[in-house]
């Protein structure tokens, strides 16, 4: 079986699973602690459950793991009386989870690391327009002119000739 056909299993089950229990995505959100978002990716395939959030789910939906990974939930509960041996690829369905869990956690970290990159490059591009900003409105501020009387007669006087005044 192909990644995303796994994962496609894993997805359906999981959809199949919840609506058993009538449960919606954001009350299933709420028992694994996780967003409604997360369970929303799980069940269109785009992410994978880590192994504590599938262990929970076990205790949830009274299915096992590997009735999440691999098995198809059409006929209830009755694969929690099947043997191990005789559900097929856990195996090599928990391998495979293990491994398409680790490149959606770099991928994560990756995009994690990006955000925290763009945040604090906002955070200094805005400090340094307000500095700016602070620096502008100090210097064209009129008050400073009064502060030093000679720079006042001055702007005085160089504005009254600029009427024409003497």
């Amino acid at each position: 079986m192909s990644d995303h056909q796994e994962a496609n299993s894993v997805a359906n089950n999981i959809k199949k699973a919840r609506k058993s229990m009538m449960l919606s995505q954001a009350e299933l959100a709420e028992r694994l602690h996780v967003s409604r978002q997360t369970v929303s990716n799980w069940e269109c395939g785009v992410s994978v459950p880590d192994v504590k959030s599938l262990e929970m789910m076990q205790d949830i939906f009274k299915v096992s793991v590997q009735d999440l990974l691999g098995q198809n939930l059409e006929n209830g509960n009755k694969a929690l009386q099947q043997s191990k041996e005789d559900i097929p690829y856990s195996q090599e369905a928990i391998h495979e989870l293990i491994s398409m869990n680790a490149f959606y956690a770099s991928e994560i970290k990756r995009l994690q690391e990006r955000e925290q990159k763009v945040r604090k490059w906002t955070i200094i591009c805005v400090a340094v327009l307000l500095l700016i900003y602070v620096l502008v409105k100090i210097y064209f501020r009129p008050s400073i002119i009064r502060i030093h009387p000679v720079i006042e007669e001055t702007f005085v006087i160089s504005t009254d000739l600029e009427k024409g005044g003497n």
